[in-house]
C-alpha cells in the first residue's frame, strides 16, 4: 500500500480501494478448509500455499522495482 501510494503521488483513493479489497477477500474466496482454526499450520490447503507464493513473488517483484528509486537508498557514511 506504500508503494501504491507513492506512485500515485499521495492519492489516497486508490489506497483505500486496495484497503478494501484486501479486507474482503476473506468473504469473497473463503478459506477451503472447513473449521481451519490455526492460522500459521503447516498443513493447510493447496490454494492457500499457492496465495502465499503468489504474495511473495510480487513483494519481491516490487521490491526489485523500488531498489533504484531516489528516496529509498541508504545514506552515504
Amino acid at each position: 500500500m506504500a508503494w501504491l501510494y507513492s506512485n500515485t503521488r499521495g492519492s489516497l483513493l486508490p489506497v483505500m480501494l486496495l484497503h478494501a479489497g484486501v479486507n474482503n477477500t476473506k468473504d469473497i474466496v473463503p478459506s477451503a478448509e472447513s473449521g481451519a482454526t490455526n492460522a500459521w499450520a503447516l498443513s493447510h490447503s493447496l490454494p492457500a500455499w499457492m496465495t502465499v507464493g503468489a504474495l511473495w513473488l510480487c513483494a519481491g517483484y516490487f521490491l526489485f522495482r523500488m531498489r533504484g528509486l531516489r528516496g529509498f537508498r541508504r545514506p552515504p557514511g
